[in-house]
C-alpha cells in the first residue's frame, strides 16, 4: 500500500480516471460553461497546473523540442524560481514552461470551482438535516454535471455513492506545499515518527495477533498511526491528508538525497535493529506489481528512484524476497530488467507467480 501510493502520487494521480476519454472531453466542455470549444480553449490556456496534473506538451519548436510535442505526463515538480514545471517524459525530468503544456485527461477542470478529478473538498453549509451531517467531512469529485450545475462527489472514507452538491456547498482542500528537498525530509522523519511512537506499536501488535483483520481495520489503524504527523504538517487527518502528504513528498523524486533519506532504515526501526537478511525460504515475501508501484502509470519513467528507495527500504527491514505477481514476470526481457534493478540494491527477486495456459484442444 505504501509503495503504491507513494508510486501514484509521486507520478500520476491516476486513482479516479475516467472509464473513458470522450467522456472526458465532453464534460469539459461542459464544465467551462455551456460546452463551447471558444471557451474550452480559453480555460485551458490558464496557466494554473498543480502538482499530478497529468499534461501534454504542444508548441515546442527547437529541433530537440519537437521530439517532446504529445508527449504526455505527470507534473512532478513546480520550479518556483524559473516559473517552470518538471515533468517525466522518459528516465529524467524535463522542465517546462506553462504556455508548452496543456491539461488533458482526469486533470481538466471542471465546473466553476476548477476542480479536477479525484480532488478533495470539504461540505460545508448545507441546512438540511440529512446535510447537516455532512458537514465538515470530506469528499472526492467524481464528475460535473453542467445541466443541474452540480458536482458528482463521494465520501472520502467510503469512496462508493455519489452525491450531488453545488458549488457554494464545497471547499477544495489546499494540498501540502513543501518548498525544499530539506522540508520534504523533514516530512519524512515526522512520518516515521509517528509510527515509532509506543502506542503505535501497540496498534500495529493488536492488528496482527488477529487471525484476519479487515481492509477497513488496516486503513483505521494506518490512519490513527499517522494522525500526528498529518496534524503537524497542517494536513486533515484522513485519508484525503495522507494523499497531499504523499504527493508532496512524490514531487521530489528525482531529489538524489531525498531518496537516500528514503531508503535509510533507522537502526530502531520495528524494533529488530535495522536491515533484516534476506529471507532464503521465502517465509517473507512481497508479491510485488510493476507498473503504477515502481514507476507511474502514466508517462515514459521505468524504475523511478523514490518508489525504488522506498522497496529497498521495505525489503532490507523485513528480511523479504520478491515475488513478481505482474505481468512483467510473461517476458524475460522484463523479468531480467526487474532482477537488474533489485541486484543492484542486493535484492534479487526470488521467481514469479505462475500462469496458466489453456489446454489443447
Amino acid at each position: 500500500q505504501a509503495l503504491r501510493s507513494s508510486s501514484s502520487l509521486a507520478g500520476s494521480c491516476c486513482q479516479l480516471r475516467a472509464a473513458a476519454m470522450g467522456e472526458v472531453a465532453a464534460e469539459a466542455a461542459e464544465a467551462a460553461g455551456g460546452g463551447a470549444a471558444a471557451d474550452e480553449g480559453k480555460e485551458q490556456a490558464r496557466p494554473d497546473f498543480r502538482l499530478g496534473d497529468l499534461v501534454e506538451v504542444f508548441g515546442l519548436t527547437s529541433e530537440s523540442g519537437r521530439l517532446l510535442n504529445a508527449k504526455r505526463g505527470p507534473i512532478e515538480r513546480v520550479r518556483r524560481d524559473t516559473g517552470r514545471f518538471e515533468i517525466y517524459l522518459g528516465e529524467k525530468p524535463m522542465s517546462l514552461k506553462p504556455e508548452n503544456l496543456r491539461l488533458v485527461g482526469d486533470s481538466v477542470r471542471l465546473g466553476p470551482l476548477r476542480l479536477r478529478r479525484g480532488d478533495g473538498c470539504e461540505v460545508r453549509g448545507l441546512t438540511s438535516e440529512a446535510g447537516r451531517a455532512l458537514n465538515g467531512e470530506a469528499v472526492l469529485v467524481r464528475g460535473w454535471e453542467a445541466a443541474t450545475s452540480r458536482y458528482n462527489v463521494s465520501l472520502a472514507a467510503q469512496g462508493s455513492s455519489t452525491k450531488a452538491l453545488r458549488a457554494e456547498n464545497l471547499a477544495r482542500i489546499p494540498e501540502l506545499d513543501l518548498a525544499s528537498p530539506e522540508a520534504a525530509a523533514g516530512a519524512l522523519r515526522a512520518l516515521r515518527g509517528a509510527y515509532r511512537r509506543p502506542e503505535a506499536r501497540r496498534a500495529w501488535r493488536q492488528l496482527l495477533g488477529k487471525a484476519a483483520a479487515a481492509p477497513e481495520e488496516l486503513e483505521a489503524t494506518a490512519l490513527r498511526v499517522q494522525r500526528p504527523a498529518l496534524e503537524g504538517l497542517g494536513l486533515r487527518p484522513d485519508s484525503v491528508g495522507r494523499g497531499h502528504l504523499h504527493a508532496a513528498l512524490a514531487s521530489f523524486g528525482s531529489d538524489a538525497a531525498f531518496c537516500r533519506e528514503l531508503a535509510a532504515c533507522p537502526e530502531n526501526d520495528r524494533g529488530h535493529g535495522g536491515s533484516r537478511p534476506a529471507s532464503t525460504d521465502l517465509t517473507s515475501v512481497v508479491f510485488m506489481d510493476i507498473d503504477g508501484v515502481l514507476h507511474s502509470l502514466q508517462g515514459d519513467d521505468l524504475f523511478r528512484e523514490s518508489c525504488c528507495a522506498l522497496l529497498e527500504r521495505i525489503l532490507h527491514a523485513s528480511g523479504a524476497q520478491v515475488i513478481l505477481s505482474s505481468t512483467w514476470r510473461l517476458e524475460r526481457s522484463k523479468q531480467d530488467m526487474v532482477d537488474s534493478v533489485l541486484r543492484g540494491r542486493k535484492r534479487l527477486a526470488s521467481g514469479s507467480t505462475g500462469t496458466r495456459r489453456p489446454r489443447a484442444g
